[in-house]
């Protein structure tokens, strides 16, 4: 933060006023091994989220997120401030997004942008990490980019599900290998995740070009079920400056899409397929099918009965029985 403030000729000039939150954040960068230009603090920070936020076009929202008056003292301001919460959201997704490319984020933080910041401190302070996801029309998948404070470098990754409609998992990797196999770039990793809690596998491309099988894991026979690609690049002494940074990340967000990110495809299912029964009926509209994933089962075949020796059933049959006696009187037949 700045405030005026007479030098020596009596002339006003800027200076600085150190709050604790200005304090704090100067901490957190010596902490993190960031030792800028001098001035380089939360002020740079908050000015240049406002100068990315301008882009959105709505002034009242970005002054609301920097904290300013925003006139609800007067009725339009009043006005303005009763649907402010979700212009505030849509900013903050307009900073750091271009044409066509947004920010997703999650309902809570488009509600409350305060909580964001406090989760993207809390990420930075414990893990010496900042993530972000960017999100292009048609692509794969979205492109999720992180910064490693830690080691001073910077990563974006596009993750893929694998095809369903492969079973085994060398067909699958191949998939995902076809899609990257004209990409120059030999350093790109490969992250294999399988299931049933099967520890991933990695491979860089130049290895896959050489070996497919690098990247299968010998702890399941299950195939795989999603692809992580990633590439990394060490920014190294760049990383500290706050312009260096800035545009050394554009540019390898920028690469990593032109390289990697619009030759992937994400797959998707084919429709089913049905088989008519009988072709004949296509004519009278009485079509039967049978779906290919139903086997038919086969009609055993009744067999005749077995053909039976009489000459043996006289021997195995019991006796005839006694002759009936002969009617001498027919008429003890009519009389019953």
């Amino acid at each position: 933060m700045t405030g005026p403030g007479p030098d020596n000729d009596g002339n006003e000039k800027p200076r600085s006023i150190q709050d604790d939150i200005s304090r704090r954040f100067s901490q957190l960068l010596h902490s993190l091994g960031i030792n800028g230009r001098n001035g380089l603090g939360f002020y740079t920070l908050r000015r240049t989220f406002e100068i990315q936020a301008g882009e959105s076009k709505d002034q009242v929202a970005v002054d609301a997120i920097m904290g300013r008056n925003n006139g609800c003292g007067e009725l339009a301001g009043c006005q303005r401030g009763q649907t402010l919460d979700g212009r505030v959201g849509q900013t903050m997704a307009a900073s750091a997004s271009c044409s066509g490319v947004t920010v997703p984020l999650r309902r809570e933080f488009m509600q409350d942008p305060q909580k964001r910041l406090a989760d993207d401190c809390q990420s930075l302070a414990v893990q010496n990490n900042l993530e972000a996801e960017f999100e292009i029309p048609n692509a794969a998948s979205r492109i999720k980019f992180s910064a490693d404070f830690k080691r001073r470098t910077v990563s974006c990754a596009m993750r893929l599900k694998a095809p369903e409609d492969r079973v085994r998992a060398k067909a699958r990797i191949n998939w995902m290998f076809n899609q990257l196999k004209h990409v120059p770039d030999d350093n790109l990793l490969i992250k294999v995740t399988w299931p049933f809690r099967t520890p991933d596998t990695f491979a860089t491309l130049g290895v896959l070009k050489t070996n497919p099988d690098a990247a299968l894991s010998d702890k399941t026979t299950a195939p795989p079920s999603a692809f992580d690609v990633i590439m990394t690049r060490d920014l190294m002494a760049r990383f500290k400056g706050a312009q260096t940074f800035v545009q050394d990340t554009q540019g390898f967000i920028l690469e990593f899409y032109e390289k990697v990110g619009q030759h992937l495809r994400e797959w998707v299912a084919p429709p089913p397929k049905v088989s008519i029964s009988d072709p004949s009926k296509v004519i009278d509209g009485t079509v039967e099918t049978q779906p290919d994933d139903i086997a038919v089962q086969p009609v055993e075949p009744v067999h005749p009965p077995e053909e039976v020796d009489l000459s043996l059933v006289s021997e195995t049959t019991s006796p005839a029985p006694e002759s009936i006696p002969t009617i001498i009187d027919e008429s003890q037949v009519v009389e019953g």
